[in-house]
């Protein structure tokens, strides 16, 4: 059911606590068709079916009316590559080719990937550096 993180999900949840399971499954219902019926385009109602109704609530609550750009499929599945090639080379200090041998399933371009993980290791370095300019001057002597 919904977590209440504001005081009208919290009354609602104690409303729906006093529902049958029947009732509540009819009022969902109701809630899809309103969804289906106020969404100004597919996007809303995809997100909305591949989110559980908690997890859409907390989207909708963190965004409230604002539009964002969302990542392409293509650049979600080239950070999620990346991000384990980042911990074959950074973390475990592992070379390109035994690399591309442990992962043949995966087209490695070896200059495309130490790009994306030179400006990741470049952005980490600026978010240090940012965090670290915020601490005291005890703090820092302790780092």
């Amino acid at each position: 059911m919904i977590e209440p993180t504001n005081p009208f999900l919290f009354q609602i949840k104690e409303v729906f606590k006093k529902q049958s399971s029947s009732n509540s499954e009819l009022i969902f219902e109701i809630l899809n068709l309103l969804i289906f019926q106020d969404s100004k385009n597919r996007d809303t109602v995809l997100l909305y079916k591949s989110l559980e109704l908690k997890e859409f609530i907390k989207v909708c609550s963190l965004l409230d009316g604002r539009t964002i750009k969302l990542p392409t499929k293509q650049q979600i599945e080239d950070n999620l590559l990346t991000s384990l090639l980042y911990y074959e080379k950074e973390i475990l200090h592992n070379d390109w080719p035994s690399i591309k041998k442990k992962y043949p399933q995966f087209e490695i371009s070896s200059i495309k990937y130490s790009l994306q993980i030179k400006k990741l290791d470049e952005f980490i370095l600026l978010r240090v550096a940012d965090l670290f300019k915020h601490l005291s001057k005890e703090e820092k002597d302790k780092v």
